[in-house]
C-alpha cells in the first residue's frame, strides 16, 4: 500500500465530490491500492484500505463526537486506526458457514456492490435484504429453503458470523456516558468519517492556495508541492 501525495489526494477529493457514498469510498480506497479490484473486496477489506489512507494522510489517532442515546450528551470518541488494522485477520475468507436451530447456511461476505444495490433502502429492511442477498445456500434439516424466509434469529447469527470473519466491516467502539452511565457500542463508519475529514482538508487547502497565490503569485502546483509545515510558515508570514 502507498501513501498518496497532497496533489493526488486533492485530485481524488475533486473527482469524488459528485459521487455517491459507496463509489466515493471505492475511489478513495483505490488511492492506496491502485492495483487491486477494490469493488470485489469485502466491505471490511475495503475499509481496511480506507483506514490505511486515513493513517497516512492525517495520522492514526481519530477523535470525533458521538451523542449518548441515554441523555443526548455529546461525548468525545477516540480510537487508533493502526490498532484497528492490526487487530483484523491477515486473510479474510470469501464466505462463511453457520449451523444453528436446524439450519445450515453458507453466506459470502458483502462487497461494495451489495451496499450500492441497497442504497436508499430502509435501515431495518436493508439489513435483511443484505443478509439474504449474500446467502449462497440455505437448508433446514437437509431441505433447501429460500433465504427470504429465514427467521430473524438466523439472520442475526449470520450477521454476527460475518462480523467475526470481517471485523473491519462492522467497527464499533465500546462507549460509556459519564453523565448518565449509559453504555453502548458506538458504530464507526470510516468511509463517512474519512470523507468528512478530506472535504474539510480540501476546503482549507483551497483557501491556503488562494492566499499564497495572491501574495506570491504562485501556481496551485507550487503550493501543493511544499510541505504542510512550510506552507503554514508562509501563511504566517502573510498573516493568513
Amino acid at each position: 500500500m502507498r501513501t498518496p501525495t497532497s496533489t493526488e489526494l486533492f485530485g481524488a477529493w475533486e473527482a469524488a465530490l459528485p459521487l455517491q457514498p459507496v463509489p466515493r469510498a471505492l475511489a478513495l480506497a483505490a488511492l492506496v491500492a491502485p492495483e487491486a479490484d477494490v469493488a470485489a473486496l469485502s466491505v471490511g477489506s475495503r475499509d481496511g484500505l480506507l483506514l490505511a489512507l486515513r493513517a497516512g494522510a492525517f495520522g492514526s489517532r481519530v477523535q470525533g463526537q458521538v451523542a449518548c442515546p441515554g441523555c443526548a450528551s455529546e461525548l468525545e470518541l477516540t480510537l487508533d486506526v493502526d490498532a484497528l488494522r492490526a487487530s483484523a485477520p491477515t486473510r479474510v475468507p470469501e464466505s462463511v458457514t453457520l449451523a444453528a436451530d436446524g439450519y445450515e447456511i453458507g453466506v459470502r461476505l458483502p462487497t461494495s456492490a451489495d451496499l450500492s444495490a441497497l442504497a436508499g433502502t430502509d435501515v431495518a429492511l436493508g439489513a435483511r435484504q443484505l443478509a439474504t442477498r449474500c446467502v449462497v445456500y440455505a437448508r433446514r434439516q437437509g431441505d433447501a429453503v429460500s433465504p427470504d424466509v429465514l427467521p430473524d434469529s438466523i439472520l442475526r447469527a449470520m450477521s454476527d458470523r460475518l462480523s467475526e470473519a470481517d471485523p473491519l466491516g462492522d467497527v464499533v467502539v465500546a462507549t460509556a456516558c459519564p453523565g448518565c452511565g449509559h453504555r453502548w457500542d458506538a458504530p464507526f463508519d470510516i468511509a463517512a468519517f474519512l470523507w468528512s475529514e478530506l472535504h474539510a482538508w480540501a476546503c482549507r487547502l483551497l483557501r491556503d492556495i488562494h492566499a499564497l497565490a495572491s501574495a506570491y503569485g504562485w501556481h496551485e502546483r507550487d503550493v501543493l508541492s511544499i510541505s504542510p509545515l512550510r506552507r503554514r510558515a508562509y501563511l504566517d508570514l502573510i498573516g493568513a
